[in-house]
């Protein structure tokens, strides 16, 4: 493939060359129909709902063949069969939650914002790690009032370096994960 050229295209005046099919936004119903076709390495898709248009679960996916990544049903969608290549989201998934004292939230995977904003002062709380992660997935923690007694852990298999244990109030921190060593960095 060569790299192409911006142009311009008008319906029944042209042949579509191979190298640009890959400048052409795809748009799709739902996860369902992203998983019937496979893409061309950053070609992009447009997917109106997660299982119905409108469900806030689309957003814009872009295709990367070498991905091995699995399926997730939120930000990694794979073509059915596909041994390796999958859809990726390029938007930020958020979690808006308000716990109390002696609170556990397990991350879904996708989320890459955990946005924590209880009414005061937490002695204790927990906060695990999405079970699967993908490949340079960010995950933010912030929260509105101080958390003493912050535990961090990671599902079986996966290593958080440089875990906090408190968080202040309008405090925030973030990881990276790299799936070669399944380890969650942390780069604030």
């Amino acid at each position: 493939m060569t790299a192409p050229l911006p142009a311009v295209f008008v319906q029944g005046l042209a042949v579509v060359s191979s190298d640009n099919l890959n400048t052409f936004v795809q748009t799709v119903t739902n996860f369902a129909q992203l998983r019937t076709f496979t893409g061309l390495t950053s070609m992009l898709a447009i997917v109106q709902g997660g299982a119905s248009p409108g469900d806030g679960l689309g957003g814009t996916f872009w295709y990367s063949a070498a991905s091995v990544a699995t399926d997730n049903g939120a930000t990694v969608i794979v073509p059915t069969g596909a041994v390796s290549g999958a859809w990726l989201k390029l938007a930020t998934v958020y979690s808006y939650q308000t716990p109390t004292t002696g609170f556990s939230i397990q991350v879904a995977n996708g989320v890459t914002s955990l946005l924590l904003d209880p009414a005061g002062t937490l002695a204790t709380g927990a906060v695990i790690f999405p079970v699967t992660p993908i490949d340079g997935q960010t995950l933010s923690i912030s929260s509105s009032q101080t958390i003493t007694a912050l535990t961090l852990s990671a599902p079986t298999g996966q290593t958080i370096l440089s875990a906090i244990t408190t968080l202040a109030a309008n405090g925030h921190t973030a990881w990276q994960y790299t799936a070669s060593v399944s380890k969650w960095f942390r780069v604030s």
